[in-house]
């Protein structure tokens, strides 16, 4: 999966603490069965923007 898509998926799921961290989970397990790892960068990103609160979620959590 391109960055992108796993960015797009990220902020999809961005509603609730719940589902971004879901989101984040089934990324994760998607990405061990790749090569492509791209999820650390596409949170970091999407964090960095402020445009997910990553700490926050998983401080709600």
């Amino acid at each position: 999966m391109s960055l992108e898509e796993t960015k797009a998926r990220l902020l999809a799921a961005n509603d609730t603490a719940e589902e971004l961290l879901s989101q984040v989970n089934d990324l994760y397990v998607e990405e061990t069965r790749s090569e492509e790892k791209v999820l650390k960068d596409a949170l970091t990103q999407l964090h960095n923007a402020g445009e997910i609160d990553s700490y926050q979620a998983s401080k709600r959590s």
